[in-house]
């Protein structure tokens, strides 16, 4: 595994073979939100790990709980894909440095291939980190054990 530090706060490990995203892919993942974000992926394989951060109100922030945090963001992510075939997984916690992160896995039809999604949610300072998992369905037995080692590597400074 390799390792990233993202804004001198954020580090994770992720699979030697990935290959860093351009900016254009990462454009695009990121929907045109107003984000900072870091991508690698698997273009082979079609297997995605980003991290977008979005700087919000830090008062406002510190005070959000994840778990409504990770609701509202699946409600945003629902509207976006609904003319996609999303269909809800499920809710989950993890402990991240000692707090509580909150998350989701959906599916969604990207023209024609079913693609599995497991989203995280990390707080830290006055930002809002999103890590975003990504890979075909039919790639999710072998990938989920990999993206809980990205999101099990997590640490903040």
């Amino acid at each position: 595994m390799k390792n990233a530090t993202l804004n001198n706060e954020l580090t994770l490990s992720y699979p030697d073979d990935f290959e860093a995203m351009d900016a254009e892919t990462l454009g695009k993942i990121s929907q045109g939100k107003d984000t900072e974000g870091w991508g690698v992926w698997d273009p082979g394989h079609h297997v995605v790990i980003t991290v977008l951060r979005e700087h919000k109100n830090s008062l406002l922030l510190k005070l959000a709980d994840p778990r409504a945090a990770v609701k509202q963001n699946e409600k945003a992510t629902r509207k976006l894909y609904a003319g996609h075939g999303y269909e809800f997984g499920t809710f989950f916690t993890k402990t991240i440095a000692e707090r509580e992160a909150a998350g989701y896995t959906y599916t969604f039809d990207d023209n024609g291939s079913v693609r599995s999604v497991k989203v995280l949610l990390v707080k830290h300072g006055g930002s809002s980190y999103g890590i975003l998992c990504s890979c075909p369905q039919d790639e999710l037995d072998a990938m989920g054990p990999v993206f809980d080692q990205v999101f099990d590597s997590i640490a903040l400074a």
